[in-house]
């Protein structure tokens, strides 16, 4: 009997362990803003592309739009663990996260939540992205598959934006550059 509370008081003390020294999941070139259009693979949709634009912080954190719907909640997550890297399975990064807005505002398409499944690959990312919802039915529960690639929003040095500027300036910057 004390062997076991022994082995229940150590499981519980690494579990509690790795919950406090959750890993960084963000690499530092991944950090900034991307943006990129997704091309739609669902057939029911009108619309076949969808502009996407986030930003990935230091913390994992990530914020941004798909279509015209809002990222609330996002938070980039490794996909896999370590000795999975070699397989190609699974993308190396998944980002979860909640909407606010509709996805496709032309086709009325509002989701509850998103899944975007990225590689990293050289100075970009791959990959694509599935809504909630359902594979088959009526088109108000279907899920919006689409395949995507990012590329990093470039800093307009000559307006005002350097590698220093606040990620959450940049949009207010930008704006200015073009008046």
């Amino acid at each position: 009997m004390r062997t076991r509370i022994t082995l229940i008081s150590a499981i519980a003390v690494l579990c509690e362990i790795s919950s406090v020294s959750r890993a960084q999941t963000v690499i530092p070139p991944m950090i900034g803003m991307w943006q990129g259009d997704a091309t739609v693979i669902s057939s029911w949709t009108r619309v076949r592309t969808i502009p996407m634009r986030i930003t990935i912080t230091a913390d994992d954190r990530v914020t941004g739009t798909v279509g015209d719907a809002m990222l609330v909640n996002a938070k980039l997550l490794k996909n896999r663990g370590d000795p999975a890297q070699i397989l190609p399975w699974k993308t190396t990064y998944i980002v979860e996260a909640n909407l606010h807005g509709a996805v496709i505002n032309k086709d009325n398409v509002f989701r509850a939540s998103l899944q975007i499944a990225l590689d990293w690959r050289d100075d970009h990312f791959v990959g694509g992205f599935k809504t909630s919802g359902w594979k088959v039915g009526n088109n108000e529960a279907r899920a919006v598959l689409a395949d995507l690639v990012l590329y990093r929003v470039p800093l307009r040095v000559n307006c005002g934006l350097t590698s220093t500027t606040p990620i959450h300036d940049y949009d207010r910057a930008n704006a200015s550059c073009q008046q």
